[in-house]
């Protein structure tokens, strides 16, 4: 033992004088001086540095004393620890004071590091204090050498932090980059961050020598404990426990406050559909799509809506330069409003004149939020964000721009927040369409953005962002924000407004009846420094400022230097006056002249350098050019989308008639660059190259054209038409033509352009454009249909009632005529009464948008109708239409009546359009019409249900409105009513057709009873189409009876066989039909390739069906017939003749969804044979493309499936290696581009290599850290709702992988709390998610017993609808349970939402069956025989590792059967991998121990619930409750 103590002595010289080396080559300095420091030596010169007289800010000085102290203190302690039977010739301590004192002692410097210092030192002292237990250590007679080893180490780190320190204030790192701006001593490159980590590390490894059984050895005597030591003991062993937690929380906070984080990718709205394969991995997304368009139509508000806020967002945070708003930090009051741990509950005001950047600057500002406190396992603080722009410009609600602002933010939040999601679903169920308009502002901001049954959720803030206040034109809306802000005032909602300063009762002083503002910043006062860094932006950017001609470097000087002083704080003042100096500069102005340019007498005149460049470039024009420029300007400024090139080329086609020779791209290159330009970097669109343009434009004189108005006189057209050589059909359709111009009041042709002797000036003024586009969609809509127009066409049928709303602005504002009001009111009586003219233009986007159904949609047509004094060019039939439609005083909706019953008639008799797709636009339609009284009465007194009376089935007889709110109509029943109204108003006879379209509309649905149903009745009748067998065969499909499904499917293929002469669509009809049966027939493998070998024979080129064939072939290990076909494709040409058959499939493949599903049929039986080599030259070359093309979406999918085809099949020896760097590209792109599902695959591969390497036998230390650290960085490379809590899971099994298991618990502590916050509402499919959340926590924490535990609660929708169930009756004991509420055979056939990934024949399991859950990977699970495959290397699909761990989750009906209703299994332990032992227990009893265990208060039962418990027995009850957590 004496040899292993010098042994050891020795090692600890070498670390010593290895730290000592390194101090040197840092420093420059000794740490062994022939005067060294004592304690007290040091903090007298501690003091020196920092007097506490100094002049500091704020006891700065006075706090870095303090924390200098404890740190010193603590060294001295520790040494005490090292030196126990020690030579300790060597001197820690004196090496440690050595490099104390040279850190403080930097003359003149330190000063200037005081914050960073202060923090520094405060770190330490957090991460040291643990050793604070072991200050009695001299009563003890040995200490252990693992734990002597351990404290050198953290000392010996604590010198290196100070030499870096060191070198960072006064060495040569300051010198080169002090001139960058203000270093920091926890910048990501400085290496303090990196010594403080490994600090960290040391801690967490002291704690786990520290527990209590290495405890009673370190502390052992030599003699026998005494009763006083067993004392010391225990107190040391809760001190361990207790302190151990309690600063390692406190350490990771500090971290988490000082990490910088890059900004997180943001979710763009693509979405990645499933292939019924993946139904495992995007089930939840789709249910979580399908409630968030609930509340949608709930809130009556369209998804574009939303995305238009969000675009509007994206496009301010792609502006801002990095640095804007930097400023900000430094303002006191904003640092109170952006401390969300603060009290503040009052808004901040951004304001200054319009072009101040106070929006670009607000975006800045919640950006910082967001990335101060996405930080994973720090702030225990979710943020979510929502935004709106109040805009003249924007279409507003007939429940005005505030309700609006309300509704577009609650959706916002909604759809990033799952748990605000299924809140406000809850809370909106039960409403009827009018109660958005019904309810006060006051009522309704509270119940949309912060309600009561949420207010008291700690670690959520809503932060608020209301932009542009100063558009809010009216006082009441004012006066209904300021109520709403008012109603909303809580700490837990952060209001951020932006506005210019102008007389509003919003900026009244409070005691005038203004708001409370926290803070009112005038960002001109503040922005210099953005002023400057856009201009310098602006300046590099622009091409005529470029060169080293000495003319044009004065110029650019002279901007540099005197701009930011002349534009007052204010960018559109910037980019004015930089367009003046380019025009000048290209007109070859004098320099002097461009110098005087450069004065703030320029500015006084904004609009005069506009003038000049309109004049000039008018001289340069024709007068078909002037007028093709102003058509242009009118779509670009005035038009309610952004225009694509392909839109305005259909607009000017429409105008001429005729199409250019020249591009229209190279026209606006060429010829109006100067005024607008097309954006490459937003699809191509229009846009103004200034704001100003479009202000100088709209407040232009308005041009009068003869041809547009009639003067005083009586109006009168004459003319002389000759005809002469022409056949009598062409002249009959002519005069039809005039006849139909005559009937419409419109003479667009007399509009020539050829007319020289009159030039209009360029001009597009306000109420000109709105009418002029009026116009032209009027026109589209009435013509026939043609390739030429088909872009504006859908523009005009999609926002007609759009235009008429900017329309009836200029009207409300006098700006328009009265020939002009009646001309709009013909317009659109003649479009409602004639709803032919809208059928030809049908397209999908129209149903998709619901348009002309919305409440906005009917207000605005109803408003132009109520114009009765418009009513002058109607003829008598058309005013007698007008009052039948208005002849309902609670709905506008009758007005549609016409164009409804057209589209009914698509529904129920026409198969161009989905059926399910018509029917929303219809049963949206008959809410507006209802108008309440529909939900005032039962459905079953409404709609009788005897649509299917002929055939003695009654569909509605099946629906039950058992479990929905009194008065809100089940979907069958809406289906129900909407095809009785259709029966009312189209009145023909029901045949096959009505029934199959209904059995579609049913089926779309996941109504498959009625669906069947429906199906059934249209066999029934005559003439019923193959059709009809291929419905009822889809849903016999899905509701398992797969027997007559292929019946019916037989039905289809014969009849399709039959045809001699098929059609391309019948063609395809029939491929895609024996494909369905194929995938069908999985359990007979013969007949499904006999079936996809016909499909082949029909089509070679409809690769899906090489997909299944070979998915068959694996699944049925016949890899030689999967070769052989594989081989055979690799030789045989494609249609593109360049490329063989598989690399046009693979191709192929890689354009659809899952494309590595697909390419893994593919690889995998071609792994051992030369195809393989010919598949990865085929995949480099499509990635090559993909590069060239930047097409990012198929590069990342290509990029993930090369990885796995590298890791998993090439021989080289750096295969995982260079398999990484693909997924690593390739997650990035997915996640720039928004490809989540993607994403999601590529960080779980790059995430499982860095878990095998951890786990690999003999890794160093080092080596575990820096793979830990790479995970960190994926970890925390994205906030995507979709993949980062996925990731943290996986982070976390690596952290307990390696014994961090507080850093795992600290990691998931949010994502748990959010999994308790879905329990605490009424809807049992939050529970349904809630305990898998839970499920899965538990499990990758390491907690197996407690994750059973949540695994037994994940179960079908009879058990999950227990919890609906306010209370059980008292006392009633598991057998009592089991006969109250009897366990069905459908409970345990039916299908669940775990699936095998391994993707065995039967990868959907049943809640009879058990599954082995990876307690690694997100989301994993396969069955016996899977995972057995797994283990032994031989699953064909790429999923989780051989070297993974598994829970065992039990049959759900066993758990079931044992527990009953509103109980859980808890404890026991765990043998063989299964749960012996336990208790059954209440659901909430095992919460609160789960609570208890993580730190998370019991919630609070709110007032109502209490009087509830108190109103009956309530043992053993779960009740639905309000959850209010406080964090401690």
């Amino acid at each position: 033992m004496p040899i292993a103590k010098t042994e050891d002595e020795e090692s600890f010289k070498r670390m010593w004088m290895e730290a000592q080396i390194r101090f040197e080559e840092k420093t420059g300095q000794g740490l062994l001086r022939t005067k060294n420091q004592s304690l007290e030596q040091v903090l007298i010169e501690l003091d020196k540095h920092f007097n506490a007289h100094d002049s500091d800010n704020g006891g700065k000085n006075q706090r870095i004393k303090e924390l200098g102290s404890n740190v010193l203190k603590l060294i001295e302690l520790l040494c005490g620890v090292v030196a126990q039977g020690a030579s300790a010739v060597f001197g820690p301590a004196t090496l440690c004071f050595n490099a104390m004192q040279a850190l403080i002692s930097i003359p003149g410097k330190i000063s200037k590091f005081s914050d960073d210092l202060a923090l520094l030192f405060a770190e330490i002292s957090a991460f040291m204090k643990q050793f604070k237990i072991y200050r009695r250590i001299e009563q003890f007679a040995e200490v252990d050498v693992e734990l002597k080893q351990c404290t050198h180490k953290v000392m010996i780190v604590f010198v290196d932090i100070c030499a870096v320190s060191i070198d960072i204030i006064s060495g040569s790192r300051w010198k080169k980059i002090k001139t960058i701006g203000k270093i920091a001593l926890f910048d990501n490159d400085s290496g303090v961050q990196d010594k403080l980590e490994e600090l960290k590390r040391l801690v967490v490894h002291q704690g786990q020598i520290s527990d209590a059984i290495t405890l009673e050895h370190v502390l052992r005597s030599e003699q026998e404990l005494t009763s006083s030591i067993k004392i010391i003991l225990e107190t040391l062993k809760q001190a361990s426990e207790g302190s151990g937690r309690l600063l390692e929380a406190k350490s990771q906070e500090i971290l988490d406050e000082i990490a910088e984080t890059r900004l997180a990718l943001r979710t763009v709205d693509a979405r990645t559909e499933a292939l019924q394969k993946d139904a495992n991995d995007r089930k939840g997304e789709r249910k979580q799509q399908e409630l968030f368009n609930q509340v949608c139509k709930k809130l009556s508000i369209d998804r574009e809506s939303i995305r238009t806020s969000e675009k509007e967002l994206d496009q301010m945070r792609g502006d801002c330069l990095q640095g804007t708003g930097d400023w900000l930090r430094d303002i006191d009051v904003y640092k109170t409003w952006s401390d969300l741990k603060s009290e503040v509950d009052s808004p901040i005001l951004l304001s200054g004149s319009n072009g101040s950047g106070k929006s670009h600057l607000a975006v800045a500002a919640l950006d910082d939020l967001e990335r101060r406190y996405s930080v994973p396992g720090g702030n225990a603080i979710r943020v979510s964000v929502a935004y709106y722009l109040f805009t003249s410009d924007r279409k507003l609600s007939h429940h005005g721009p505030v309700k609006e602002a309300l509704k577009t933010m609650a959706a916002q939040i909604a759809e990033k927040n799952l748990v605000f999601l299924k809140n406000l679903s809850s809370r909106l169920e039960s409403k009827d369409p009018s109660f958005i308009k019904n309810t006060d502002i006051e009522h309704l901001s509270v119940e949309l953005i912060a309600p009561t049954s949420m207010k008291d959720t700690t670690d959520i803030i809503y932060v608020l962002f209301f932009d542009g206040l100063d558009q809010i034109s009216s006082d009441e809306a004012a006066n209904q924000l300021y109520r709403a802000i008012v109603a909303m005032k809580s700490a837990k909602i952060r209001i951020m407004l932006t506005g210019a300063e102008e007389e509003s009762p919003l900026y009244l002083e409070p005691s005038k009846g203004g708001l409370d503002l926290h803070a009112n910043i005038r960002v001109e006062n503040h922005n210099e420094a953005d002023i400057q860094r856009f201009i310098d932006s602006e300046v590099a950017g622009c091409e005529v400022l470029k060169g080293n001609a000495p003319g044009i470097i004065r110029i650019v000087k002279s901007i540099r230097g005197e701009l930011p002083e002349i534009v007052n704080g204010n960018f559109d003042n910037v980019k004015q006056m930089l367009d003046i100096v380019e025009e000048a500069v290209k007109s070859a102005l004098p320099e002097e002249d461009i110098m005087e340019l450069i004065s703030v007498d320029t500015l006084k005149n904004k609009h005069s350098a506009t003038e000049r460049i309109v004049k000039k470039l008018q001289e340069s024009l024709n007068v078909q050019e002037i007028e093709e420029l102003n058509e242009i300007l009118i779509w670009t400024i005035y038009a309610y989308e952004y225009i694509h090139v392909d839109t305005m080329r259909a607009a000017l086609f429409l105008r001429t008639k005729r199409t250019p020779l020249q591009s229209l791209e190279d026209k606006v290159a060429q010829k109006y660059s100067r005024l607008i330009e097309i954006n490459p970097d937003n699809n191509n669109v229009f846009v103004m190259r200034n704001s100003y343009l479009e202000e100088y434009f709209a407040i232009s004189r308005r041009q009068e054209h003869i041809v547009d108005a009639e003067g005083d006189r009586d109006p009168k057209i004459s003319m002389t038409i000759r005809i002469d050589g022409v056949k009598f059909s062409k002249v009959q359709r002519f005069l039809w033509d005039l006849s139909e111009k005559v009937v419409l009041d419109k003479f667009t042709f007399t509009d020539s352009l050829t007319d020289s002797g009159h030039s209009n000036p360029i001009s597009a003024n306000r109420n000109e454009g709105h009418l002029t586009i009026i116009r032209r969609c009027f026109e589209v809509l009435v013509s026939e249909p043609n390739e030429e127009t088909k872009p504006i066409a859908r523009y005009a049928l999609v926002n007609f009632p759009n235009e008429l709303w900017s329309l009836r602005n200029d009207m409300a504002k006098g700006r328009l005529k009265d020939v002009e009001r009646e001309e709009v009111v013909k317009y659109l009586v003649y479009l409602l009464r004639s709803p032919e003219y809208i059928e030809k233009h049908l397209t999908e986007e129209f149903f998709q948008k619901q348009c002309w159904t919305n409440d906005e949609d009917l207000d605005i047509l109803g408003s132009w109708l109520l114009e009765t004094d418009a009513w002058g060019k109607l003829k008598r039939k058309e005013t007698l239409w007008v009052k039948q439609a208005l002849s309902d005083e609670r709905s506008l909706a009758p007005a549609l009546k016409d164009v409804a019953a057209m589209i009914a008639r698509h529904w129920l008799c026409h198969r161009t359009w989905s059926a399910e797709l018509i029917f929303s636009w219809l049963d949206l339609f008959l809410d507006r019409w209802a108008s309440g009284t529909v939900q005032d009465q039962t459905v079953d007194e409404t709609y009788s249900g005897n649509h299917v009376e002929d055939s003695g089935r009654n569909t509605a007889s099946m629906v039950s409105q058992d479990d929905l709110p009194h008065g809100v109509m089940s979907v069958p029943m809406r289906i129900v009513r909407a095809a009785e109204w259709a029966e009312n108003v189209i009145k023909i006879p029901k045949d096959s057709l009505w029934y199959e379209r209904l059995g579609n509309t049913y089926l779309q649905q996941a109504e498959t009873s009625l669906s069947i149903q429906a199906f059934l009745s249209a066999k029934e009748l005559p003439d019923y189409s193959w059709r009809v067998s291929e419905g009822l065969a889809n849903a016999y499909a899905i509701n398992k009876k797969t027997t007559l499904a292929l019946q019916e499917m037989e039905i289809v293929l014969a009849q399709l066989r039959r045809k001699q002469e098929r059609t391309a669509t019948e063609k395809n009809d029939l491929v895609e039909n024996l494909i369905r049966a194929a995938t069908w027939q999985r359990g007979n493998s013969t007949d499904a390739i006999d079936k996809l070998q016909e499909a082949i024979r029909l089509d070679g080129y409809n690769y899906y069906s090489y997909y299944e064939i070979l998915d068959i072939f694996i699944r049925t290990e016949q890899e030689s017939e999967a070769l052989q076909l594989l081989s055979e494709m690799s030789t045989r040409p494609a249609r593109e003749a360049s490329v063989t058959q598989l690399e046009a499939m693979l191709l192929d493949f890689s354009k659809r969804n899952s494309t590595l599903e697909l390419f893994s049929v593919v690889m995998y039986p071609a792994r051992q044979h030369d195809t393989f080599q010919t598949i990865l030259e085929i995949i480099e070359r499509a990635i090559a493309s993909a590069r060239e093309r930047k097409a990012n979406q198929v590069l990342a999918d290509l990029l993930l499936c090369q990885g796995v085809a590298l890791a998993r099949y090439s021989s080289d020896e750096n295969r995982h290696e260079s398999a990484l760097s693909r997924w690593t590209e390739s997650y990035a792109l997915a996640f720039e581009s928004g490809l989540l599902y993607n994403a999601r695959s590529a960080t779980s591969y790059a995430f499982n290599y860095h878990f095998t390497k951890v786990r690999s036998k003999g890794i160093a230390a080092h080596e575990v850290d820096s793979h830990l650290e790479k995970v960190e960085a994926i970890v925390e490379s994205t906030n995507s709702p979709e993949v980062a809590p996925g990731l943290r899971l996986m982070l976390a099994s690596l952290y307990r992988l390696v014994g961090n298991h507080d850093a795992a618990q600290i990691l998931l502590t949010k994502d748990l709390k959010m999994g308790i916050d879905l329990l605490s509402d009424d809807d049992p499919e939050n529970d349904y998610m809630g305990y898998k959340a839970i499920a899965k926590i538990l499990m990758h924490t390491g907690d197996d017993l407690n994750a059973l535990s949540a695994w037994s609660l994940y179960g079908p929708y009879e058990r999950r609808k227990e919890y609906i169930v306010q209370r059980t009756q008292d006392g009633m004991d598991v057998d009592a349970q089991r006969k109250a509420f009897p366990l069905t055979q459908n409970s345990i056939d039916e299908a669940t939402a775990r699936y095998c990934d391994g993707r065995c024949s039967g990868y959907e399991l049943q809640w009879g069956e058990r599954v082995w859950m990876c307690k690694v990977c997100e989301d994993v699970g396969f069955n016996d025989e899977c995972l057995e495959r797994l283990r032994k290397g031989t699953l064909a699909r790429f999923v989780c590792s051989p070297d993974h761990e598994w829970l065992l989750v039990p049959s759900w009906a066993d758990e079931y059967r044992a527990t009953g209703k509103g109980r859980v299994r808890m404890g026991g332990e765990l043998i063989d991998g299964q749960r012996v032992g336990g208790q059954i227990v209440p659901v909430e009893e095992w919460l609160d121990t789960v609570r208890q265990k993580w730190g998370i208060n019991k919630p609070a039962l709110d007032a109502q619930t209490d009087n509830d418990k108190e109103a009956g027995d309530n043992n053993g009850i779960l009740y639905r409750t309000t959850y209010s957590y406080t964090t401690e």
